[in-house]
């Protein structure tokens, strides 16, 4: 089996026989799919901070330490650098 069947068997999204429409249509679901996991990433903070918080009387710290982190960041840039303008 050659390299270009073998990757197209496990990304079949990228297989060069699909047409530019098609892969206009998965961009655009991948984009989509990006955002909601954004937007559950945000829900999760808020959520864990409140639980946390309100078991521990620490919810202003939890808050801000997990909105400053470092993987709260990184999604958000690199979210914003790959999906196109809008």
């Amino acid at each position: 089996m050659q390299a270009n069947g073998a990757l197209s068997g496990l990304f079949p999204a990228y297989n060069e026989t699909l047409s530019a429409s098609v892969h206009n249509s998965l961009h655009e679901t991948f984009a989509s799919a990006d955002r909601f996991m954004l937007k559950l990433l945000v829900l999760h903070w808020v959520a864990a901070a409140t639980v946390a918080g309100i078991a521990y009387s620490t919810y202003l710290f939890g808050f801000v330490a997990g909105g400053s982190g470092d993987r709260h960041r990184l999604g958000c840039v690199s979210c914003k650098s790959w999906l196109p303008s809008q």
